[in-house]
């Protein structure tokens, strides 16, 4: 390969490094959303007791 060639494999690898590095932090805050967002409904249908989750399988209701 040439200098060039290798040069721009280098800073691609970069790229592809840093990208990765923010596509895992976006996936780590997606998560703790996730988990913070399950907890929240946990807590309401326990505190105001009413079901906000469906069941699965749960017939919807028909007009």
């Amino acid at each position: 390969m040439k200098d060039h060639d290798q040069q721009r494999l280098k800073e691609l690898e970069s790229e592809l490094k840093q990208e990765n590095k923010a596509l895992e932090k976006r996936l780590r805050e997606a998560e703790h959303q996730l988990s913070m967002y399950k907890k929240f409904v946990e807590i309401a249908e326990r505190e105001l007791n009413i079901e906000i989750r469906k069941k699965s399988g749960a017939k919807q209701f028909k007009k």
